[in-house]
């Protein structure tokens, strides 16, 4: 993941934004496997569904 992004840190606020958008990424990936273990499918595919609703 890390090659996927690239942030720019100029200050303190650069490095919060950063910390929030990495924790919003691992509860959504975390809710996502939930569901998907919940329901007896892969994540991959819990995620191709919201994508091509």
């Amino acid at each position: 993941m890390r090659a996927a992004l690239k942030v720019k840190m100029e200050d303190p606020n650069d490095v919060r934004m950063a910390e929030e958008a990495v924790k919003g990424a691992d509860a959504f990936f975390t809710k996502l496997r939930e569901h998907a273990e919940a329901h007896g499918l892969e994540d991959v595919d819990v995620l191709r569904s919201l994508r091509d609703a």
